[in-house]
């Protein structure tokens, strides 16, 4: 059965024949609850509306959705979906997610006034996180992964959204610090300075300036967690690398004591930051001593 095709009505006994039509909906999906204003409004689309009319009805009632599955449940014919698809587009009542993912522009807004409603509720609620994580909000829009990845994609277009591969955050959000907390993270960092290869540990600067907060400054880069209780200034690290490639081209290899030996620190220091090189890529373990990767 397709649109347009016609039918008659009949009691089977006594044979009466109760009324006939014209189909319509050949696929409503549900059943169309009776003498709703807006099923009839949509139902008398489809009796007399244009293509791009049947074509946006169609596509106001769900989400994104490919071209081919949109054009098959309006019963349209192919090259007359397809023209239609496009003065959807030329009026800018639809727009493409992909070749072949299209959205009405209703449905687009929905989305964006969604995203933008998670990402303000999740910094309101987390200020010193860099963002929302990207499963959490796939989650929430209730996407799977090929269809998150493209709406995130037209909203970064967009400028809607930003962020890194890992959380998105909403465009004009940043991190900031309230004045104490602003005070004590200054007065850490300076300590860091004074003794770049002899940091203080993990967990005294959580009791410095709070756990929240030294995260904040480890996502913001301000400091780099190097080993499971090492933290530098990136400064500190960018300096070390330069230092260590230098020792490499000259003699080939270094071992960690002759890191510590050459930053003056301790064995525990040198460690953490050869086993940072090697998972990084910029050292490679051969035996006892380390070589360049590239």
């Amino acid at each position: 059965m397709v649109k347009g095709d016609r039918f008659i009505v009949r009691l089977p006994s006594p044979s009466i024949t109760l009324g006939g039509g014209v189909v319509i909906d050949p696929q409503p999906g549900r059943r169309h609850r009776r003498f709703r204003p807006d099923v009839i409004a949509r139902l008398e689309t489809l009796a007399k509306g244009t293509p791009p009319e049947l074509l946006l009805q169609t596509l106001e009632q769900g989400g994104p959705i490919a071209a081919n599955d949109l054009f098959q449940r309006t019963s349209l014919a192919s090259e007359e979906a397809r023209a239609a698809l496009e003065e959807l587009f030329a009026a800018r009542q639809a727009l493409s997610l992909s070749e072949t993912i299209v959205i009405s522009a209703g449905g687009w807004a929905s989305i964006k006034n969604k995203i933008a409603n998670e990402l303000n509720a999740y910094h309101h609620a987390h200020p010193l996180k860099p963002g929302l994580p990207r499963e959490e909000l796939k989650s929430r829009l209730g996407l799977d992964t090929k269809l998150f990845n493209l709406v995130v994609e037209q909203a970064a277009r967009e400028g809607r959204v930003a962020g890194r591969a890992s959380n998105l955050r909403a465009p004009d959000f940043e991190i900031t610090f309230k004045p104490e907390q602003q005070r004590a993270l200054d007065a850490l960092l300076l300590r860091f300075k004074a003794a770049p290869w002899v940091t203080p540990a993990i967990k005294e600067a959580e009791q410095a300036v709070g756990a929240d907060v030294l995260a904040a400054l480890i996502d913001l880069g301000r400091l780099i967690k190097i080993g499971e209780d090492v933290l530098l200034l990136p400064e500190t690290y960018q300096a070390a690398v330069e230092k260590i490639k230098d020792h490499l081209h000259a003699g080939k290899t270094i071992t960690v004591a002759q890191v510590r030996d050459l930053f003056n620190t301790s064995r525990k220091y040198a460690l953490a930051l050869m086993e940072y090189l090697d998972a990084h890529g910029v050292t490679k373990r051969v035996g006892d001593e380390r070589v360049l990767a590239k």
